[in-house]
């Protein structure tokens, strides 16, 4: 199978993996390229920073000094960075732009559905194809190649991100069109941002009644009926008040909290539990626990004070 097309470089995905190249590096990022260099692909990277992306060329990656360059190397290029704003930084840029042409991009940026939208038509009216992949896991999983992704894709390169993506994980639901799998992901953490809080709360009213914490990690992270997804992560940190860092933090919980809350009232949902949702973490952030993981949400429920 031919992968991409114009005057780049490819390589036979069965025997020799696939020429990808990597844009943004931070947590994500990384984390994507350690995958694919852990499934045999050969990996460009890039970042603005250029001290993260050379992290990676210990690991076996070739760091380009240019977006415009880690575009043209390869066949195939994703999209990692923080938000649209810095994506359509880097794309439209002197230089960059006529890197995309004949490209096969994929967007793993959370964005609103229709800024997605937008994004594809602009690549397209360059020349180059933008497909829209989002993952729904944690950074760990996707460096050790067991991690899920919801896929949209352009017509054209849907079977060849089905591989690539597939060499990643075994779980890539096919939801469409480009902008699906934002929408998908937007639909999804509707509830999943409530999982943190719910732990939390456990958590709180345990310590707040002396019982021992042992029965809530063995329940709500083992138990078949009350479990809860991330319980068995979330409750140490939460026990002993030693919350990390990443790769959600609270401040990214609160605008993501304002991001549901308007997709909620555009489909008229009732938007007031996220709204209480988002005043717990406001809450967390305001103590200063901003920059710390989701986990810290439990300063809200039962702060330091009255430990």
């Amino acid at each position: 199978m031919r992968f991409g097309q114009g005057t780049r470089h490819h390589y036979n995905h069965r025997k020799l993996g696939v020429d990808i190249s990597v844009l943004g590096t931070g947590t994500m990022g990384t984390a994507v390229a350690s995958g694919l260099l852990n499934a045999g692909h050969h990996v460009t990277v890039w970042n603005r920073s250029k001290e993260r992306a050379q992290r990676l060329v210990t690991r076996g990656a070739r760091a380009a000094d240019t977006a415009e360059e880690a575009i043209g190397a390869s066949s195939h290029t994703i999209l990692v960075f923080s938000d649209e704003q810095a994506t359509r930084q880097v794309l439209f840029a002197n230089g960059t732009r006529e890197a995309l042409r004949n490209g096969a991009l994929a967007s793993a940026v959370a964005m609103a559905p229709e800024s997605c939208l937008a994004l594809a038509k602009d690549v397209k009216a360059v020349g180059g194809r933008l497909s829209d992949v989002q993952i729904t896991t944690y950074p760990d999983r996707v460096e050790d190649r067991s991690s899920e992704f919801l896929l949209a894709c352009d017509p054209q390169d849907k079977e060849d991100w089905a591989r690539i993506f597939g060499s990643l994980g075994n779980k890539i639901q096919d939801v469409g069109t480009v902008g699906n799998a934002c929408k998908a992901t937007l639909g999804l953490a509707l509830s999943s941002s409530f999982l943190t809080a719910a732990i939390a709360y456990s958590v709180a009213a345990l310590d707040e009644m002396d019982l021992s914490g042992k029965v809530i990690r063995e329940l709500l992270a083992g138990s078949l009926d009350v479990g809860i997804a991330e319980a068995k992560k979330c409750i140490p940190e939460m026990s002993h008040r030693t919350y990390g860092t990443g790769p959600w933090t609270v401040n990214s919980m609160v605008a993501l909290i304002d991001t549901l809350t308007a997709f909620a009232s555009n489909l008229k949902l009732d938007d007031a539990p996220l709204g209480a949702m988002g005043e717990l973490y406001a809450k967390a952030a305001s103590l200063g626990y901003g920059d710390r993981n989701v986990t810290a949400v439990y300063e809200a429920l039962n702060p330091r004070s009255s430990a």
